[in-house]
């Protein structure tokens, strides 16, 4: 159950002011984590929130109404046209995970999230949200390291376990063979 504090103002209080919704519209937006874009048909960026400036490195004038192919490898370009012809065509949210060097930045692995808009014109744009999923990945990859690194050794231990076992075997089958011949030699 969520209560409501008494210094925040009632919902139906709200002054919906074009320039007051702008601003709330922009604070939540860019103080989302996650990077997010809006591209038109063309594949220009036509909004873009300060989390996807941060994981390119490049500024919001660098970006908007730009494709940007000459930031991402050729694979990662093709990848990313074919996927936005889908969705545009095809009106349906793709999501897929991709490997993405941005601007020859370290690559890194993310999930990205895109869906068509139609505006009230019948403009078709892309709406897109990437999550960086890197140290998600890399911490799967270390426990499977881990994992196998584990079972190695466990494996070794078991042979060494194993000789171990027959090398008291054979120690014991000695003992046995030098305490009778002791005792034969004792009884002449």
């Amino acid at each position: 159950m969520c209560e409501q504090n008494k210094d925040t103002p009632q919902i139906n209080q709200f002054d919906e002011k074009s320039s007051n919704i702008e601003m709330y519209f922009n604070a939540v937006f860019n103080n989302i984590n996650d990077p997010i874009f809006v591209k038109d048909e063309e594949s220009k960026f036509v909004l873009i929130n300060d989390a996807f400036c941060e994981f390119l490195g490049l500024p919001k004038n660098k970006i908007i109404g730009k494709t940007l192919t000459e930031k991402l490898s050729p694979h990662e370009l093709e990848s990313s046209v074919s996927i936005d012809k889908q969705v545009l065509k095809q009106g349906v949210q793709i999501l897929c995970e991709e490997l993405l060097s941005p601007n020859g930045l370290q690559t890194k692995v993310i999930t990205i999230r895109k869906n068509r808009f139609v505006d009230s014109n019948g403009n078709y744009f892309i709406i897109g949200v990437i999550q960086d999923i890197t140290e998600t990945r890399q911490f799967e990859q270390d426990k499977r390291d881990a994992e196998k690194e584990k079972n190695k050794r466990a494996l070794e231990l078991s042979i060494i376990n194993q000789e171990c076992f027959a090398q008291n075997e054979e120690n014991e089958y000695l003992r046995r063979q030098l305490k009778r011949a002791s005792s034969a030699f004792y009884l002449r």
